[in-house]
């Protein structure tokens, strides 16, 4: 019967095999030494077992056995301290026995190598990759420590993508990036999820031109008309939301796609913008080395914070041993992490 022939009938295959079903690899490993040593209790003191647990395994596959081929692997001598004796059945499950635990080993070594390969599959947004960078130094030395070598496979996600991703798709092991919120709220993360906090951020106004007054209020930004330059997605579309006011008191001149366009605008247009960010945002429109100079404006009575942390399913955990890869990043991050929060309130 071919494995790879997809008419397998599996259920009849099962019924024809019920009586070895119950077989295990370490039954199997067990009957070899037996027959390597000829001698149930030579064979418990190669393997550290008491002599009636090695006894008891080799009656029950020679049960199991005498069911398909009608004969008994094994045959004990009526002298004592005599060798045993393998019936011919017993000499080909012997070497049946020993090809499989070959096949075995071969397998978990093959296994191992997969995942000391494992890639960390993160989804994130493209401003926060500067903190895997602060991380990855530490974690690769773990990874290190446990013969693992760090690899990674990005998603590039939007904002509002960040927690529904994570729950749909199986493939991702965690995402990297932000959720807004009031300072004395609890976080918006789904029941679903484990959150671990990297740092907290205020949303900030950017500016291509220098405004009037250097202290700025959320209602300044209906009251004065200030040109704003919004994108349909992300951070900025959630702090408005969270406003609970009327968007349409904005003076919007102009909206895009998404924030990295926003910023190019800002930097590159000759119009005069401002668009609304989180802090980290703020460091990367200014490390963009042309266009027209940046200008940073915090809002004195600002209603709402931004999250930034590493996001996972709840029932990752369970199922990974304690060298799993997706462990030891989950758990390298939090101890930078709490030391980092650590260091900000000393």
């Amino acid at each position: 019967m071919d494995k790879n022939d997809k008419s397998v009938d599996w259920i009849q295959l099962r019924r024809k095999l019920e009586p070895l079903l119950s077989l295990t690899l370490d039954q199997l490993s067990t009957f070899s030494v037996i027959c390597e040593k000829k001698s149930i209790r030579h064979a418990a003191l190669a393997i550290g077992r008491d002599q009636s647990s090695v006894e008891k395994q080799l009656q029950t596959m020679d049960r199991n056995f005498e069911k398909v081929i009608n004969e008994r692997l094994v045959l004990k001598p009526k002298q004592r301290g005599a060798k045993l004796h393998l019936t011919r059945a017993g000499m080909n499950v012997c070497s049946l026995a020993q090809n499989i635990l070959l096949t075995a080993a071969d397998a978990a070594t093959g296994l191992q190598k997969l995942q000391q390969n494992y890639s960390i599959r993160i989804g994130l947004t493209t401003f926060v990759i500067p903190i895997l960078t602060q991380v990855e130094e530490e974690i690769s030395k773990r990874f290190a420590r446990t013969g693992v070598r760090l690899t990674r496979e990005l998603r590039h996600l939007r904002v509002h993508e960040l927690q529904p991703c994570l729950l749909q798709d199986r493939s991702l092991d965690f995402c990297l990036g932000g959720m807004m919120c009031r300072p004395d709220e609890p976080y918006p993360v789904s029941p679903d999820l484990d959150f671990l906090e990297w740092r907290k951020e205020e949303m900030v106004l950017l500016s291509n031109w220098k405004l009037p007054s250097d202290e700025i209020s959320i209602s300044d930004l209906f009251t004065s008309k200030t040109p704003l330059l919004l994108s349909s997605n992300g951070a900025i579309r959630d702090f408005i939301l969270h406003l609970g006011k009327d968007p349409g008191g904005l003076n919007v001149v102009e909206t895009c796609t998404d924030l990295h366009f926003a910023l190019d605008l800002l930097r590159l247009s000759t119009r005069d913008y401002c668009t609304i960010c989180p802090e980290h945002v703020v460091k990367y429109a200014k490390a963009l080395s042309d266009g027209r100079r940046i200008y940073e404006y915090h809002f004195k009575d600002h209603q709402f914070c931004t999250v930034l942390g590493l996001f996972r399913r709840k029932d990752e955990e369970a199922h990974l041993s304690d060298s799993h890869p997706v462990r030891i990043f989950w758990e390298v991050f939090s101890q930078i992490a709490k030391k980092k929060c650590k260091r900000g309130q000393e």
